[in-house]
């Protein structure tokens, strides 16, 4: 759970998730809440996603589906995106939100993490969070 400034809007966004099903060896974990769709707009959205990682020898590849219902559009998006973790506390990935794909990075420490947005492979978009 937490809040997002978007500059664009100058507003304050509601973001959060809940895990309705755990991710097991053959299933993948089942993700839903509510959050900004349109990075760097501010759409406020609920979504939808089955994500799914695989370990190897280098690293940690994770990637996810799903649907959103965008709150000023009248149809689903389609949502997916992929992320590779090295030993260490950097990812690296890129995402789909519907309208545009966004490629990232970001740095772990404890249970805080910190990351840049390249948003729609154009402008450059903060990001900090944490998790429990």
């Amino acid at each position: 759970m937490g809040a997002s400034y978007v500059w664009a809007t100058e507003g304050v966004r509601f973001i959060g998730s809940l895990v309705l099903a755990q991710e097991e060896e053959d299933t993948p974990r089942l993700r839903v809440g509510h959050g900004i769709q349109g990075i760097g707009k501010g759409s406020s959205a609920t979504f939808g996603v089955l994500e799914k990682g695989f370990m190897t020898s280098s690293g940690s590849f994770q990637g996810f589906f799903g649907f959103s219902n965008r709150s000023k559009e009248s149809h689903l998006h389609g949502l997916y995106g992929v992320s590779f973790t090295p030993d260490g506390p950097l990812t690296f990935g890129f995402q789909f939100d519907g309208h545009d794909g966004h490629p990232f990075v970001t740095y772990s420490q404890d249970q805080f993490n910190y990351g840049l947005y390249l948003v729609n492979g154009e402008t450059l978009g903060l990001s900090f969070g944490w998790s429990r």
